[in-house]
């Protein structure tokens, strides 16, 4: 049986070993932290959008999910 665990936490997990983030690229100046490109793959994952997670995520606002989700 397997515990359960925040997506959040999971998906941190799998790109600790996989480093699947660093394939995406940033088209403006600032790269999105990678807890704002892994909230924004999040929302967009689970359907959620980029203003329900923004609201939700601490630390994180709409806008920067927005600069990263472009």
């Amino acid at each position: 049986m397997l515990g359960r665990i925040r997506i959040e936490h999971l998906l941190r997990e799998v790109d600790d070993r996989c480093r699947f983030t660093e394939t995406f690229r940033c088209a403006g100046r600032n790269a999105p932290s990678r807890a704002v490109l892994l909230a924004t793959l999040i929302a967009h994952g689970t359907n959620l959008g980029i203003s329900a997670m923004g609201y939700s995520a601490e630390g994180i606002t709409v806008d920067m999910l927005r600069q990263a989700s472009q």
